[in-house]
């Protein structure tokens, strides 16, 4: 068996099921992470477009709710429990959601730092 990572265990606990060594994150695991950071990153950018395009356009609108609908399916399991935690910012009658501006800059640092690594 190859040495990884400059331990020499005789073989034993290296990627193996069961073992309880933790494994380092090597070049797959980092490149899996960028596309996959990448593309929630442009589904959390169609959302934002998606919700201002129904504030100032016909929120009624079949495309603009289908958009919606997959959008926020696909970002709220991410963003609600931040949200639970970052309550809305209340500005007189308007209610500032910091939970998503949270998760979107937090998802492209990961991404710049997943990518660097």
């Amino acid at each position: 068996m190859p040495l990884r990572y400059g331990v020499d265990d005789g073989g034993i606990g290296v990627d193996q099921p069961g073992s309880r060594r933790r494994r380092r994150p090597d070049v797959r695991d980092r490149l899996a992470a960028g596309p996959v950071l990448l593309l929630f990153g442009l589904v959390m950018l169609a959302r934002l477009i998606g919700d201002w395009a129904g504030v100032f356009g016909d929120p009624r609108a079949g495309w603009l709710s289908g958009v919606r609908r997959v959008t926020h399916g696909l970002t709220e399991p991410v963003i609600a429990p931040v949200r639970w935690v970052l309550r809305p910012v209340r500005v007189g009658s308007v209610s500032i959601d910091l939970a998503f501006t949270v998760v979107f800059v937090a998802v492209w640092i990961l991404r710049s730092v997943a990518l660097s690594l």
